[in-house]
């Protein structure tokens, strides 16, 4: 999962193409799936205030990062319990394609070949709190009042996991995605 940072920089980029979503409502949903919010369930269908439960999927054991990565998001879940038809629900949407993606398809294998996980997790974390000052200067992003003091850690030394020109493209692709082709794909997936 990126952090809250490469959220946030996806979202602005986001809304600076689809300026009818409400900037409020996206911001919130942009990082709703990461924080405690009080009374989720207001918002959205098939969570509860346990955190566990934001990403729709299981809580799987397993040592392969990517694999867990992938398994703790559930787009069949997702569907079942809501649709993309609010500002929030198309930004949590996206938080959880992004989720999704970010293992697999942008941190691959060979990144995290002979780490465990554990040893990729605390590096990944580092990773985030070296990136994220950057990502802020860098997309002039603002900091939603929930999330100041969870962006406000520092890293230390280099990033290891993540490249910047790779984080940069992730963002870039990620910002343009339709989230109704999205939705249509998945759908089907489902289906099936």
């Amino acid at each position: 999962m990126p952090c809250l940072a490469i959220h946030l920089a996806i979202a602005k980029k986001y809304l600076e193409n689809h300026p009818d979503e409400n900037r409020e409502d996206f911001i919130l949903g942009t990082i709703a799936p990461d924080i405690n919010m009080p009374n989720i369930s207001e918002y959205i269908n098939g969570v509860t205030d346990d955190k566990n439960s934001h990403h729709f999927g299981l809580n799987y054991q397993t040592e392969d990062l990517i694999e867990y990565m992938q398994k703790k998001v559930d787009f069949s879940l997702f569907f079942q319990n809501n649709d993309i038809n609010t500002t929030f629900l198309r930004a949590y949407f996206l938080h959880l394609l992004c989720d999704y993606r970010f293992f697999g398809e942008y941190i691959t294998d060979e990144r995290l070949m002979g780490l465990s996980f554990r040893e990729a997790v605390r590096i990944g974390f580092n990773d985030y709190d070296l990136i994220t000052p950057i990502l802020i200067s860098r997309y002039n992003l603002e900091i939603p009042e929930q999330i100041k003091d969870i962006v406000s850690r520092k890293g230390e030394g280099t990033l290891q996991l993540l490249d910047e020109d790779l984080v940069y493209r992730f963002i870039d692709e990620m910002a343009e995605v339709n989230l109704d082709e999205e939705k249509s794909k998945l759908t089907n997936n489902i289906k099936r």
